[in-house]
């Protein structure tokens, strides 16, 4: 199938409801994600740090940090990545990213599965503590990237990039711009190995490539239709449990 052109009209399935819908632009992204930040919002907070945290950040950003939520509802773990029962779900976050208030005021909103949301953040591969997702920000040197993807090369977690190519080396899914919203690769083959079990709902969003060599000796590159749900409402995310 070959690469959508433009953005995708889909049914995609949302609390229970089949329903058309376009890919959300960054500033339908943005207001989504700012509810979740006004929700745990004390009631006493001034319209200033209303502003601080709602308006300045950039929309990528906030879509990319409500993107990783939802990847944990639509991913499966083996039983050995978690300690015991009540064991937090860590998302780890490695190199400089901005805005980084808006994933730690998630986390203190939503569980995932229902366990308790812990971020963890490395500026160094020898800093890397445990993770389920572990999300390299461009802000990483390709030599850090690639002794910390070697660190943790079967492990299960599910590595998430926004470098070109990564989705390739290592990373499962990888972010990148298409006009003005953020879409991701999805490597069924780097899951497979990493024994993570994707959601076929999550395959379905995404630009899935597999990495099987065909009669030429080349990847052989399998491209899904991008789709996404008619409502980012993220307090229960693409009808997954929470």
């Amino acid at each position: 199938m070959g690469l959508l052109r433009g953005r995708a009209i889909i049914q995609f399935s949302v609390t229970g409801r089949e329903a058309g819908t376009r890919l959300p632009s960054m500033r339908t992204a943005a207001r989504l994600v700012a509810c979740i930040v006004l929700l745990s919002l004390p009631i006493s907070s001034s319209a200033q740090e209303v502003q601080q945290d709602v308006v300045l950040p950039e929309k990528e950003c906030q879509l990319k940090y409500a993107y990783l939520y939802s990847f944990g509802l639509l991913t499966t773990w083996p039983d050995s990545a978690f300690g015991s029962e009540d064991a937090p779900f860590v998302i780890g976050v490695f190199g400089n990213k901005p805005h980084g208030q808006l994933l730690d005021r998630l986390a203190k909103v939503k569980k995932v599965r229902g366990r308790s949301i812990q971020i963890r953040r490395f500026l160094k591969p020898g800093e890397y503590r445990a993770c389920h997702i572990l999300y390299i920000t461009d802000a990483v040197s390709g030599a850090d990237r690639e002794t910390l993807l070697a660190q943790i090369d079967r492990d299960s977690v599910l590595t998430v990039g926004e470098t070109g190519g990564i989705e390739r080396s290592g990373a499962v899914l990888n972010f990148y711009i298409s006009g003005d919203t953020v879409r991701f690769f999805l490597n069924l083959d780097e899951a497979d190995r990493r024994k993570l079990s994707i959601n076929a709902r999550l395959s379905k969003v995404a630009t899935v490539i597999r990495q099987n060599v065909n009669a030429v000796g080349e990847p052989t590159r399998v491209v899904a239709r991008i789709r996404t749900p008619r409502s980012l409402a993220w307090n229960e995310p693409l009808s997954a449990t929470n």
